[in-house]
């Protein structure tokens, strides 16, 4: 049996389909095929290609999950918060009405574009917060754990934690709008000057340049009281307008930083980088706070997380040190990409209570190409040169250890933000200019850095806390005894995110990197996504070899063949 999980009608709009067994057979968003970034349509083509990789038609689906509840929507967004305890303009109530109406639609949207569903089958309809926290659990490998689940805004929540068994989901807590770390996050953001989608990881990396001076500002800003019952984190709206649902600051921001909000594009003075890395601790006192209640609530040891707060790898990286909890997972799709695949475990997870349950051990959830499609891409082309290469991960880690940037795309799309050795820019980290000429390439902010790919065997020996991260979530240290070896690797503060690459999971990536540590002594590389600013991750031949020829790269392997511009 097959069920569907849809994430529609709203940022990150993405489908997955999973079986009774709890294995992922597919999982992608929308943007990947409509090259439109945090894509919020209907997702047709992501349903397309999950069916197809099934093998089976929409008539054949046990069941179809949907990321929001309507009548939580009506209930706790439009007629408690819209109109009673944080009353907005008609004409965004009218906005959420519209949201929740979407989802009645669902059913009529599946049966014109894909045909009738079995009889008696229907569209469930799922809390947001519950779908975050079931692609964490029923991920993990654990039988039982904690969750925690931070966003922007659900339905009316902003945050939910609690105990997680067999198929229970048990909720203990939650915070609500307009108390959330995510509008805090994107206010404060809009407020240091960045507008664009990718606002918040830029001012998580503005953090690591600046010194935590405004803190006692940001404990005026955001109160956390983990002690208490009800409103646990209390934003001051004195200071951010939430009512869009995404922050704004309000000018008395200025008067509380002693500074005004910067124009885009204005100059990024030490201030603001101050204020980035302010909030960064202030974000992670709330998380440490919320972790210690949980465990206080649960007396578990395992922790899985979800919601896109959760993708702030900084916070993340410490959990294990700041926090009582030993094993902690965090979903790769944590943020509303992933909600389509909690939707498809909840529908299954009464059948995983009877099995042993697979746990989610890669993000190669998406397309792949065979090379005979790749091949007549190539012939397509009049301006580059390609050969197939016998070895083509050892022909990538030779290049890369003569300074070359090499864009590589293999196996199937990768689901979630991250490039996890699918589709990548990769570069050798011991070249100290490698982050501005990356950032240069790919359209970013000067002080941007990069996260590397380390062989899962030397990460204890390279890495200071030997962090497993596999999803790239996490963040560590170079070991001093060779961090003067990788300088491209590390951000200002000597932090670096991690990607920790096994054999048995990434065999073609692995033997890349193993070459190259043969090579070097160096057994890590740059790895950042295989794009360019404003654009998704490449889905297909075509994106690569485009992508490939806008940035200028030094050179492409696309499956077996390694292509380069014409002389």
């Amino acid at each position: 049996m097959y069920y569907l999980g849809l994430n529609a009608f709203s940022h990150d709009a993405s489908a997955a389909i999973v079986d009774n067994e709890g294995r992922i057979i597919a999982a992608v968003e929308e943007e990947r095929f409509t090259r439109k970034k945090q894509e919020d349509r209907f997702p047709i083509e992501s349903i397309r290609y999950c069916l197809k990789e099934a093998g089976i038609n929409v008539a054949d689906l046990a069941g179809i999950g949907y990321a929001w509840h309507p009548l939580l929507l009506i209930s706790q967004r439009v007629l408690w918060s819209n109109i009673f305890d944080y009353p907005v303009p008609r004409e965004l109530i009218w906005k959420n009405l519209r949201k929740a109406a979407n989802a009645f639609t669902i059913g009529q949207h599946i049966r014109r574009n894909f045909g009738p569903l079995r009889k008696g089958i229907g569209i469930k309809y799922f809390p947001h917060h519950k779908a975050h926290a079931a692609s964490a659990f029923f991920a993990s490998s654990f039988q039982d754990a904690a969750y925690l689940t931070i966003d922007g805004r659900g339905e009316w929540e902003t945050a939910t934690w609690g105990y997680a068994q067999e198929s229970m989901l048990n909720k203990l807590g939650a915070a609500h709008h307009p108390d959330s770390l995510g509008n805090l996050y994107s206010g404060i953001a809009r407020f240091c000057g960045f507008m664009n989608l990718e606002k918040d990881g830029t001012v998580m990396a503005l953090a690591g340049c600046g010194k935590p001076r405004y803190s006692k500002q940001f404990k005026h800003l955001l109160e956390i009281n983990a002690n208490g019952s009800s409103r646990i984190i209390r934003l001051n709206r004195d200071y951010l307008d939430c009512r869009t649902g995404d922050a704004q600051p309000r000018r008395s921001l200025d008067s509380l930083f002693g500074i005004k909000m910067r124009p885009q594009g204005g100059e990024l003075v030490q201030e603001y980088k101050d204020i980035a890395a302010s909030l960064q601790l202030r974000t992670q006192e709330a998380i440490i706070q919320l972790c210690k209640k949980i465990h206080d609530l649960t007396h578990v040891d395992r922790l899985v997380l979800a919601g896109g707060v959760m993708l702030n790898s900084v916070a993340n990286g410490i959990l294990r040190d700041q926090t009582p909890f030993k094993e902690i997972f965090i979903q790769p799709a944590a943020n509303d990409s992933g909600l389509s695949l909690g939707c498809a475990y909840l529908l299954a997870s009464r059948e995983l209570v009877e099995r042993t349950r697979c746990s989610m051990k890669s993000a190669s959830l998406g397309p792949a190409f065979s090379p005979e499609e790749i091949l007549t891409m190539l012939q397509s082309r009049d301006d580059l040169d390609w050969k197939q290469c016998p070895d083509i991960a050892g022909k990538v880690a030779e290049e890369l250890a003569n300074g070359k940037k090499v864009a590589w795309f293999q196996g199937r799309l990768e689901f979630g933000r991250r490039a996890l050795g699918n589709r990548s820019i990769l570069a050798d980290a011991r070249n100290i200019t490698v982050r501005s000429e990356l950032n240069m390439i790919k359209g970013r902010e000067s002080f941007r850095p990069f996260a590397i790919s380390i062989l899962c065997e030397m990460s204890k020996d390279w890495l200071v806390r030997g962090t497993e991260s596999p999803f790239m979530l996490l963040v560590d240290k170079i070991n001093s005894r060779y961090a003067y070896l990788v300088p491209g690797a590390q951000h200002v503060d000597g932090s670096v995110r991690i990607q920790t690459v096994s054999q048995e999971e990434y065999p073609l990536y692995h033997k890349l990197i193993a070459t190259f540590n043969k090579i070097t002594g160096v057994p890590l590389i740059i790895n950042t996504s295989f794009n360019i600013r404003g654009e998704p991750l490449v889905c297909n031949p075509y994106d690569a070899i485009e992508t490939f020829v806008q940035a200028r790269l030094d050179a492409l392997a696309i499956g077996p063949f390694f292509v380069t511009f014409k002389q």
